[in-house]
């Protein structure tokens, strides 16, 4: 990621983190189809799919691309007695995860690092798992991010990632829209689609690669989302919203894009516009 956009995407982050603290304890979409369950158990579904038949023990070394304030490394650390390690480019975040691996006593186990995704500070073979949960958006050139992913795993080793992709086949104008709204606000270069990002990792080296498709999962979430949204979009169009973000012009344009990508993404998965991805990989093992 170019500095220009790693600047970009950490002030994002730093003006939208209260509005993302209020949504739960996790920046991502939870998992679940039971609409009587609460909405923190669906978010620990995601962490729980991510690690889906491993056999995580305390020997492993966890890293975790695009942390956010740690949910899942901590989550990680707690349940397995893993190491881990959280990368960011938001410093309020990193703090914010540290903080929460102290609170859950695992701080002696966690390390959250400031770096960007094209400029990894670790060497070849050092982890066990790699994730991205809802972070792969944020890698511009994915193929080259893959082979860095795959070359800083151990042999054997696992990679998963939960992914925002485009649907596949021709795009409507309405999908269009949506997708420039999701990366705008977001502060996305892109969104692939779910099959080229299986061939990507494929060309990177690794076996075993899965791409499935878990938008069904996201859709309550995706309601839930959309709702919440509909008031700050609505007085964004009226030019309303700073009386609610007073933090400056910059914070205003990040909230107002922050809840019009919300809206846009939910509302498209809601209407086939994108899916819900769930990746899966393994480097090779030495022979």
């Amino acid at each position: 990621m170019k500095n220009r956009d790693t600047k970009r995407v950490g002030a994002y982050y730093s003006d939208v983190t209260d509005h993302y603290l209020l949504y739960g304890d996790g920046f991502h979409y939870g998992l679940g189809t039971d609409p009587s369950e609460p909405h923190h158990r669906r978010l620990v579904r995601s962490h729980e799919l991510l690690v889906s038949s491993l056999r995580i023990d305390s020997s492993w070394r966890v890293l975790d691309l695009g942390c956010g304030v740690g949910s899942f490394a901590v989550w990680c650390a707690k349940t397995f007695g893993c190491r881990v390690v959280g990368v960011n480019i938001c410093a309020a975040h990193l703090a914010l995860a540290r903080k929460r691996a102290t609170a859950q006593g695992v701080a002696h186990r966690s390390e959250f690092v400031g770096a960007d995704f094209h400029h990894l500070p670790f060497h070849e073979g050092t982890f066990d798992l790699i994730v991205n949960q809802e972070s792969l958006c944020y890698a511009r050139d994915k193929a080259a991010y893959f082979a860095r992913v795959h070359n800083i795993l151990r042999p054997g080793g696992a990679y998963r990632a939960i992914a925002f992709t485009r649907a596949p086949g021709p795009r409507r104008d309405r999908a269009k829209l949506r997708h420039e709204r999701v990366c705008h606000g977001f502060h996305i270069p892109d969104l692939a689609q779910l099959p080229a990002l299986t061939t990507w990792l494929e060309a990177a080296g690794f076996e075993k690669v899965k791409g499935v498709d878990i938008t069904t999962e996201t859709l309550l979430t995706a309601r839930f989302i959309a709702k919440h949204c509909l008031i700050p979009v609505a007085l964004g169009k009226v030019g309303l919203d700073g009386l609610v973000f007073r933090q400056g012009r910059r914070s205003q344009l990040n909230h107002r894009g922050h809840f019009t990508a919300g809206l846009a993404y939910s509302k498209g998965l809601i209407d086939g516009d994108f899916v819900h991805g769930f990746l899966s990989g393994q480097r090779l093992s030495a022979p």
